[in-house]
């Protein structure tokens, strides 16, 4: 496909993702990830819930490795075939091909579905409703929010889109990019491959029980993955910030906190 096609499914599938996002009750192909996840996992761990040996530890990180490499070129593959399969089969409605191949894309982008968790926090803190707010601050964030003052869940909220930028929006884009100048593959396939890595690692990259081995894959891989993206996010964010080098020596500074 040619540069301006690869251009026209981007610029349609970021459209699609500010103006709409990613409507809850609507069918979505992280939803099925995560049920996928979800039921393997539970499986697994019924699986190995006699051993408790060193063997325990064996099967738990086999099985994450199999499910994040099953879950990641699958999603790769199967969303491949989908785009070769219109191509080929609808020659004649390239419209119908870039309708879908657009909304595909746009499925691997957050970037709205982020902005609007911010917004929900942020009203109900306009509105002197503390209580809500902290209790929809928890659905987005891994901390207790029970307790946050206004500036906590203000700060809580923005280490949540900062971080989130990165694998929500940086990263898949980032990807459908690499697959767009790849012969041969195309933007879909890496965007879904990388968010099926982002799934895995959100749901399972714990370190904590009962995640900490059958995550443990997922977490590196991710952390693999998504590194080059981070680096061009901070990058980014360091240009618009209009203080690059500033901006850039307090990242490096602070990088080495984080246990991730």
């Amino acid at each position: 496909m040619s540069a301006n096609y690869t251009l026209i499914i981007l610029f349609i599938a970021a459209c699609l993702d500010y103006l709409i996002g990613d409507p809850w009750d609507w069918p979505h192909p992280v939803k099925f990830l995560g049920w996928i996840i979800t039921h393997y996992t539970k499986q697994i761990f019924k699986l190995t819930k006699p051993y408790q040996d060193n063997s325990h530890v064996f099967i738990l990180r086999l099985s994450g490795i199999l499910l994040a490499i099953a879950l990641v070129l699958g999603s790769g593959i199967i969303s491949w075939l989908i785009i070769q399969a219109l191509r080929i089969n609808f020659t004649q409605f390239p419209l119908l091909t870039v309708i879908i191949e657009s909304i595909l894309l746009a499925s691997c982008f957050a970037g709205k579905s982020l902005s609007m968790a911010a917004k929900e926090v942020l009203q109900l803190v306009r509105s002197d409703n503390l209580i809500q707010a902290r209790q929809k601050l928890s659905m987005y964030v891994g901390r207790d929010t029970e307790n946050l003052s206004i500036s906590e869940i203000f700060r809580a909220i923005f280490e949540t889109v900062t971080e989130n930028a990165t694998d929500g929006v940086i990263a898949p884009l980032f990807y459908a990019l690499v697959g767009a100048i790849i012969p041969g593959v195309g933007s879909v396939p890496l965007a879904f491959a990388y968010k099926a890595a982002s799934t895995l690692d959100s749901m399972i990259g714990y370190k904590e029980a009962p995640y900490t081995d059958i995550g443990w894959f997922s977490a590196k891989l991710e952390d693999v993955l998504t590194w080059l993206p981070c680096r061009l996010n901070v990058l980014t964010i360091a240009l618009l910030s209009g203080k690059p080098l500033y901006v850039w020596r307090i990242c490096q500074r602070d990088a080495v906190k984080d246990p991730s």
